[in-house]
This record gives C-alpha cells, structure tokens and sequence, in this order.
C-alpha cells in the first residue's frame, strides 16, 4: 500500500465529471433560452402582440438569470474548495522537493534588495546642495 507523502493528487473523477457536467449543463441552458428568446422575437415580427412576446421575453430573462445565479453559487464554492485543496497539494509537493540552497539564495537576494532600499532612504534624507 502507498504512504501518502503529502504530495499524492487525490483526484476524484466523479468530481471532475460532475463539474464539467454542470458547466455543460448550464451552457446548454442559456444556449437553449437564447433561442426561446429568439423565438419570441420572430413572433413579434410575425405580428403576435408585441406586448405579450415582450413579457414572455422579460420571464424567459428572469428564469435565466436566476438559474445561473443559483448555478453561479453552487460552482463557485465547489471551485473555491478545489482551489485550495490543490493550492495546498503544489504548495505540499514543492515543499518537498524545494531545495534547500533556495532558502539561501533568496534570503540573499532579500539581504540586497534592503540595502538598495536603505541608500535610497540615505539619499532622500541627505539636504540639497
């Protein structure tokens, strides 16, 4: 049996499916209420009162909006969870396999980056000639 190491994916298939699913779901459906409202529209212009056709477009909109409201919700939390579960497998996985002399390198860097910082506070200090 493996040892999770702290590094191992975890990939849940379902998960993915189901994600992608409702996004394609919900493509589908704002697709498909385009056309309805496309629909209405040609009625219009085929005489149907303008008034009913334009309160008819006005619920289809509505229905819609809600709809990806609700979907809108729903994936966001469910992205923002994965968003952090992976965000912690890089961080895991670099953590890992980071080596060591990087530490040394960037605190050398930060060590240069204050002293560029300190002369321009000295300059900026110092009164005009």
């Amino acid at each position: 049996m493996a040892v999770n190491d702290g590094t191992r994916f975890n990939h849940n298939p379902q998960h993915t499916r189901e994600k992608t699913s409702a996004y394609e779901t919900l493509f589908a459906l704002n697709r498909d209420l385009e056309g309805v409202l496309v629909h209405f529209n040609r009625l219009e212009e085929l005489g149907f009162r303008r008034e009913y056709m334009r309160a008819f477009r006005v619920i289809v909109e509505e229905t819609r909006a809600g709809a990806n409201v609700e979907a809108w919700e729903t994936l966001y939390n469910r992205e923002l969870s994965d968003w952090s579960h992976f965000g912690h497998v890089r961080r895991r996985w670099e953590k890992k396999y980071e080596d060591p002399a990087d530490v040394l390198i960037e605190a050398k860097h930060m060590e240069e980056r204050l002293r560029r910082q300190q002369k321009k506070r000295s300059k900026a200090r110092q009164p005009a000639p």
